[in-house]
């Protein structure tokens, strides 16, 4: 009898530490996971008329974990209106007369927001606001590929 006692209780000693490591393989990460992620946001009006001044409002928010440690936020707006690249120097790359630097810089903490003013030309069309959130500090030759990517369209009528 005691014998059996005793394996019944190793059953529970062992099923109890089953337990445990289910649950902290299946927990951990997903805490884990929910710490690290991130949110890029932008808020633009859906229209502006000709001279209008308007906002333009990025908002990132994160956890401070390694992958975060320096964020870096490229932002230009599109006067074409056409889709975003994939990377902060590709659209860098694109000409002058069809894209404006929003805002480059470090994050400085969670949340973060930034708003510019702006003021609507005298055409009309789509324009686009297309955001970039590095782990680190880009320059023109750096080809590293953003975390996450944002954009936001508006009209001026």
């Amino acid at each position: 009898m005691a014998r059996l006692l005793r394996i019944g209780v190793l059953r529970v000693r062992v099923a109890r530490t089953i337990l445990v490591v289910v649950l902290a393989c299946g927990v951990i990460p997903a805490v884990a996971a929910a710490a690290g992620r991130a949110t890029l946001k932008i808020k633009v009006p859906a229209r502006v008329h000709p001279n209008q001044h308007f906002r333009v409002t990025i908002t990132v928010t994160f956890h401070r974990s390694a992958a975060l440690a320096k964020p870096y936020l490229v932002a230009y707006v599109q006067f074409a209106g056409s889709a975003c690249k994939p990377t902060a120097n590709a659209e860098r790359a694109l000409p002058t007369a069809v894209r404006e630097l929003d805002f480059a810089g470090k994050v400085a903490g969670s949340p973060f927001t930034d708003w510019e003013r702006w003021r609507a030309g005298t055409m009309t069309g789509t324009r686009r606001v297309c955001a970039y959130l590095y782990s680190r500090a880009v320059s023109p030759r750096n080809h590293a590929k953003p975390l996450l990517r944002a954009s936001a369209t508006y009209r001026d009528v």
